[in-house]
């Protein structure tokens, strides 16, 4: 039996199990930081496979590290995500991305005691991809080394373009409605009572990490040119940064080596940011994306009724299996590995390239 056809197995093995624990993950979805229901799901299962060690976080109670080791070798690490998005449950598909990484360790794992991989194998229980950076929490604390009420509001104004010179009639000016926004709330103050307080979040976008620190730089003075103007004090905090992806493409083998219609995510076609992006940013990795034929795109109702479907299942275990096969091919492959690195090494040079020439700007 060949190295994949082993993976293909173990997935076709597993695959009922794994469909009960994306089913009751995706009922019962849980926020960033609260997902105890699906914590446990998986972390249960893995405490039952032979061999397997299971390591908490004290500080991140619903994080786990898995790891698996037959000998020397290389190490390979998947991810699983499983929190889900406030009202509409896993929109984001969480609750299938959980169950391809729990598969696609199984896979490799089935294929070291086969004796056909040496190395080690690790599966990070990831939580609070959506708004938290979970996956920054844990780089911050080493966890992949080895390897008063308040609320808050984000408000989107959402105008349409129009020629500045032809027709500006024709455009809503986005902008005009958050200063006006603005404007209302001030006037609102003598109806405030004084230990209420309302505050303005900014986030900022771009294509890469150097150019939001530039756009950060740029912000920051305005602000400060802002509080000198009017007499007041800036007190300017930052979030935590989401780098932007720089997959490996010698990892991207999916589809043209295992025929399994697979595409790498990159800000590009996500049109969003990840906390995985940071990963890439600390080892060579890429983020498979997979088509679950959602009515509607994610972060949406409709793709949260998509995402429990048989037919997302059946897509998402060809990805586990793709996923397993990288790995394998990762792990016992010299040359390939090699290829890994190079790439990755190239593209952190490009990183750092970028952001000297935005210093010499």
């Amino acid at each position: 039996m060949s190295v994949p056809e082993c993976a293909q197995q173990k997935v076709d093995s597993v695959s009922d199990d794994l469909r009960k624990i994306s089913l009751k993950v995706h009922e019962n979805p849980e926020l960033a930081w609260k997902e105890h229901t699906a914590h446990d799901a998986l972390v249960d299962y893995l405490k039952g496979v032979s061999g397997v060690k299971v390591e908490e976080f004290e500080k991140y109670p619903t994080a786990f590290k898995a790891t698996y080791s037959n000998g020397n070798g290389r190490t390979f690490a998947l991810c699983s995500e499983y929190d889900a998005l406030p009202e509409i449950g896993h929109g984001c598909g969480h609750n299938l991305i959980a169950v391809c990484g729990l598969g696609a360790f199984l896979a490799i794992k089935e294929a070291m005691d086969k004796g056909h991989v040496n190395g080690n194998l690790v599966l990070m229980g990831t939580p609070a991809e959506e708004g938290d950076a979970g996956k920054v929490r844990l780089m911050d604390i080493g966890a992949f080394v080895r390897t008063l009420s308040m609320t808050h509001l984000r408000v989107t104004f959402k105008g349409s373009p129009a020629h500045a010179g032809l027709a500006p009639w024709e455009g809503v000016n986005a902008l005009d409605a958050a200063v006006l926004a603005y404007s209302a709330i001030g006037v609102l103050r003598q109806q405030i009572q004084p230990s209420c307080r309302a505050s303005m979040l900014y986030l900022i976008r771009a294509p890469s990490a150097a150019l939001v620190m530039d756009l950060k730089k740029k912000l920051t003075a305005a602000f400060e040119g802002a509080a000198m103007q009017t007499g007041c004090k800036a007190e300017i905090t930052g979030g935590l940064l989401l780098k932007e992806m720089r997959n490996d493409v010698s990892l991207s083998i999916m589809g043209d080596m295992y025929d399994i219609p697979v595409r790498v995510a990159t800000e590009e076609c996500m049109g969003a940011s990840s906390d995985f992006g940071n990963v890439t940013h600390a080892f060579p990795g890429c983020h498979p994306m997979f088509n679950i034929k959602s009515k509607n795109s994610n972060h949406t109702v409709e793709f949260t009724d998509a995402s429990k479907s048989e037919q997302a299942h059946g897509e998402a275990m060809k990805h586990t299996t793709g996923m397993a096969c990288t790995g394998i091919k990762f792990m016992t492959d010299d040359k390939f590995a090699d290829k890994v690195k190079e790439s990755w090494k190239d593209e952190m040079e490009k990183v750092k390239k970028e952001h000297e020439s935005l210093k010499k700007d």
